[in-house]
């Protein structure tokens, strides 16, 4: 605060100058001047209330006192801290381009420079903008020729920056001729960025090349050695650590075909440390092989233990897999085995199965005298075993009569009465359509049957469809849907899953057995829909069996993942009449997987 103080002031100089004054407008008895002054009192209010240095109280007098932290120096206040002239105490003047910070003298760089080292011991303030030798950064130096812009090293036109930071005219330098790194080698020369090879090199691919250490070109352009190998004198050897043992170069120390020496062998399970066999953790050594006397059938429990006919071994111990019992050493699985049923040596007779260990028919069969015979269809065995039917008579339904069946009932089936019958791996099937879409071919049918009122000869050409569907009659056929019964188009029907299907799978046809009990199968294998393509997660595989003995239709579904609604059932020769497969014998249906349709004749 500025103002005019008269006794604050006088007082002020009285005790700055240290003695007392006397009257009002004379001397002091120092010769002082004792006059009224407008002075700052030293110090202003800064903006916290404090006092901030503003100069001298008595400009020019020594003796004056001067506010904490500053110092009289030949009668002016300073702060020794900060003053480049009086830095730490009176006349210690900082040299130049030095600052005084905490009352020492010290070098300080602003940006955007910074202090780099001058490489003679001391400190240079370098504009990394511009500065060759700390282009971008300290010591980060151009090379000859370069100039360092906006802190990066360049060349001037017509040249290249290649390795040390050095440029290079690509088009004459010998060592960068045509690209940087490009040596023409001693002796070469360089003309519009093309070498003249000098001595020991060659040129590949429009470089000169030292072909007598290249690995990519040892001893001539594009020779290359092995990824173990190395280039000397022109000639692929093995690298330090590798031996050639014939069929290239091994590390001795680690590969278990060659341990320690070329051909020494671990054996199975053996592994290769530091050139010397050992076994892995779990196995022994046996011979020359490392093997796990747990599970291995020629050293079961100990080396050269061997387990007797198909026993393996388990734990150590020589025996059969679950379910399966040992017979004189063979392994047999006496719940399906037919010679040793139930126990070892336990043969059905005849024609009998072995089903869960017990001798019998299967599919809806009656063991006659050891014989399966079924005696819903069987002539000579129909209704009972014994039971023949005279002549021009037929087994319908486990009865005798001279009427042929004309039309079918749906009943239901097992998987024991109708089993899935794998088509695509019976002898002698044959496999049409696959991998196709909306197509059709005829094939002979391979048993005769009988289909509604028609009587179909072994032979007979009969239409199959990639769309799901067989047509007993032969017309090609290769519709894209449709109900069953309809008057159009194809007739004579058999649909197992009638929609737009694609085949990823052929569709395989077979007959099985022997006559007069064969059965003729078509199988779908892998179908999926339009138009989701191969990749998707549909799979349905199906199929239809025709029973020669009996005249039953059976529709058998296998896999049935992410199945859509479709026709299946079977309609006669006119479209007339026909059962729909459907629950309430109407519209399409989605058939799980297992499920199976039958369809009986009746007179």
């Amino acid at each position: 605060m500025r103002g005019l103080l008269w006794v604050g002031a006088l007082g002020l100089l009285a005790a700055g100058c240290g003695e007392e004054s006397h009257g009002t407008g004379g001397e002091d008895a120092g010769g002082f001047d004792a006059h009224v002054v407008e002075i700052d009192a030293g110090f202003d209010a800064g903006p916290d209330g404090g006092r901030r240095d503003t100069g001298p109280i008595c400009p020019g007098d020594p003796r004056c006192d001067c506010p904490a932290a500053q110092i009289n120096c030949g009668g002016t206040c300073v702060d020794p801290m900060t003053s480049e002239a009086h830095c730490g105490d009176c006349d210690t003047a900082c040299a130049g381009g030095d600052t005084c910070r905490d009352g020492a003298c010290a070098f300080v760089c602003t940006a955007p420079n910074l202090e780099c080292d001058d490489g003679a011991g001391g400190v240079v303030c370098a504009d990394v903008r511009t500065d060759e030798a700390n282009c971008g950064g300290c010591g980060m130096a151009c090379g000859p020729g370069a100039v360092c812009n906006a802190g990066r090293c360049a060349c001037p036109t017509g040249t290249a920056l290649c390795s040390g930071g050095a440029c290079a005219d690509l088009m004459t330098d010998v060592a960068n001729c045509g690209g940087c790194g490009n040596d023409c080698g001693a002796g070469g020369s360089c003309s519009g960025g093309r070498c003249t090879c000098g001595t020991g090199r060659m040129e590949c691919r429009r470089r000169c090349i030292d072909v007598s250490s290249d690995p990519d070109n040892c001893g001539g352009c594009f020779l290359t050695c092995g990824s173990t190998e190395e280039c000397a004198g022109g000639a692929c050897r093995c690298a330090p650590g590798y031996t050639n043992c014939g069929r290239g170069c091994i590390d001795l120390m680690r590969d278990a075909g060659n341990c320690g020496r070329c051909g020494v062998t671990c054996g199975e399970g053996g592994v290769c440390t530091a050139g010397a066999c050992t076994c892995a953790p779990g196995l022994t050594m046996c011979g020359p092989s490392c093997l796990d006397l747990a599970n291995s059938s020629t050293d079961c429990g100990t080396c050269g233990h061997v387990c007797p006919g198909t026993e393996t071994c388990f734990a150590g111990v020589c025996g059969c897999p679950p379910g399966q019992t040992s017979c004189g050493g063979i392994c047999r699985a006496t719940m399906t085995d037919r010679a040793n049923c139930g126990a070892c040596g336990r043969a059905c007779p005849g024609t009998e199965s072995c089903v869960a260990g017990v001798c019998g028919c299967t599919g809806g069969q009656t063991s006659c005298s050891g014989t399966c015979r079924d005696l819903r269809s069987d002539r000579a065995n129909c209704g009972a075993c014994g039971m023949a039917c005279p002549g021009g008579f037929i087994c319908l339904s486990s009865r005798c009569t001279d009427a042929p069946p004309t039309r079918y009932m749906q009943t239901t089936a097992t998987a024991a009465e109708a089993p899935w019958i794998d088509a695509c791996a019976q002898p002698g099937h044959t496999e049409y359509l696959g991998g196709l879409d909306d197509s059709s071919m005829l094939v002979p049918l391979g048993i005769p049957f009988r289909y509604w009122a028609t009587d179909l000869p072994a032979g007979s050409m009969i239409n199959i469809s990639t769309n799901g569907f067989m047509s007993l009659e032969a017309m090609l056929n290769g519709s894209l849907s449709g109900t069953v019964p309809s008057t159009t188009t194809p007739n004579a029907v058999i649909a197992g899953h009638w929609g737009d299907d694609y085949t990823r799978g052929p569709i395989c046809v077979a007959t099985v057995g022997t006559a007069p009990t064969r059965q003729f199968v078509v199988e779908w294998n892998d179908t999926y829909y339009c138009c989701g393509g191969a990749g998707g997660g549909v799979h349905n595989t199906f199929e239809v069996v025709l029973d020669e003995g009996s005249g039953t239709i059976d529709i058998i579904y296998l896999t049935m993942d992410m199945a859509r609604a479709q026709t299946s059932g079977i309609e006669d020769q006119t479209g007339m009449q026909g059962i729909n497969a459907c629950p309430g014998g109407v519209g399409s249906c989605i058939p799980a997987a297992g499920e199976r349709y039958r369809f009986v004749p009746i007179p």
